[in-house]
């Protein structure tokens, strides 16, 4: 990271990543009772797909990384 990130933006960044996280946690679960469906895989990738922007705009390349991993897969 070449840049300082503030206390209060970190604050926030990993406020708004658990409320991805939790999403991403209820779609899994659908996944797991209900099977694929285009509205379960929706909901799996778009709390990925955010989580991935934000941690790429904070610096965090390697949770970026792995996040863009976790969306191929």
């Amino acid at each position: 990271m070449d840049f300082e990130v503030s206390p209060d933006l970190l604050r926030i960044f990993i406020e708004d990543a658990r409320g991805h996280l939790e999403a991403l946690d209820h779609a899994l679960l659908s996944l797991e009772r209900e099977g694929p469906s285009p509205e379960v895989a929706a909901a799996v990738l778009g709390p990925l797909h955010t989580l991935k922007g934000n941690s790429g705009m904070m610096g965090f390349s390697g949770i970026k990384d792995y996040v863009h991993r976790l969306e191929d897969v």
